[in-house]
């Protein structure tokens, strides 16, 4: 039987264009971007994705930018790597740029995968090249579409966990989701085990927090030992390519129970229930799109 994952696929080696904003401190958060050359379009994904950065969101500081970038397949016509070559182009002088203007970011990097890996590939290599022990990770495709204070969010999150002893382990906040719709009571078989163990709601200082059933790859804040105890060891058990409904269907099938909550779990919405939506996906318009946005690790 032919590996899940090639020695192809487990090679993180990179391109990197990288730019230096303001001199300092190891970084506090590191932002990873998961993208893929889909055509013209890319460029739109970038600067709303940006401007959406520049608008919406608090964030403490030091604080490092990490766009990274799946290969293109080995089988794409030559017309569309002249294509892809010439983004790469425009978007490492799109963040040099950014980094000139704004300094916002102490650092801002784009990163190139040299062989194609999908989305779970683009993430490992993302981890490789950050540091931070807080990693907020989104899609190029998703802006934010409120204020966010991810500054008072990483405070509120220390100071929850703060007050979670060995009874109520699943309390601890691994995971804080940001939603593209309403934040609602999950009810029925989906709703996982025991009467008050999702939807309950934890209470920060300035934030509430919602629990939830699943982990989403969409847009969201975690500790880095979440990623590399929990979510990488996942990700290496599946098919590179495994698609979202049989991630959903995997998560479902480990938490039965609280002690595996305990173990998978710490998911949790910004929000209590009835807060509206904080993210948005921007629509897929062009034809060339080569595989469908995975949303869910595990």
């Amino acid at each position: 039987m032919a590996p899940l994952w090639t020695k192809m696929r487990l090679d993180n080696s990179t391109d990197i264009c990288s730019f230096t904003s303001v001199e300092g401190a190891e970084s506090r958060l590191d932002i990873l971007v998961t993208a893929n050359y889909i055509g013209g379009v890319s460029k739109n994904y970038a600067e709303h994705m940006m401007r959406s950065f520049e608008e919406y969101l608090i964030l403490p500081q030091p604080t490092q930018l990490f766009v990274g970038f799946d290969a293109l397949p080995v089988n794409s016509p030559a017309t569309l790597a002249e294509e892809e070559l010439e983004y790469r182009k425009w978007i490492c002088s799109f963040l040099k740029k950014k980094a000139s203007e704004q300094k916002r970011f102490a650092q801002s990097h784009a990163l190139f995968r040299k062989n194609w890996g999908h989305q779970p590939g683009v993430t490992m290599m993302l981890l490789r090249n950050s540091r931070a022990e807080h990693i907020l990770m989104t899609e190029l495709d998703v802006v934010f579409i409120k204020p966010i204070n991810v500054a008072a969010i990483l405070e509120d999150v220390e100071y929850a966990n703060s007050r979670v002893t060995d009874a109520n382990l699943e309390d601890m906040i691994k995971v804080v989701k940001f939603n593209t719709e309403t934040v609602a009571l999950t009810k029925g078989s989906a709703s996982g085990p025991g009467i008050c163990l999702f939807g309950k709601e934890i209470r920060g200082r300035t934030h509430r927090f919602t629990r939830t059933s699943a982990f989403s790859g969409l847009t969201h804040l975690a500790l880095r030992s979440y990623y590399t105890k929990t979510v990488v060891p996942q990700l290496l058990k599946y098919p590179p390519q495994t698609n979202e409904e049989s991630m959903w269907g995997i998560t479902r099938e480990t938490m039965k129970t609280v002690k595996d909550f305990i173990r998978w779990g710490g998911t949790f919405k910004l929000g209590a229930i009835g807060e509206t939506a904080s993210i948005h996906v921007l629509e897929h318009g062009d034809t060339r799109k080569r595989e469908p946005i995975r949303h869910s690790f595990f």
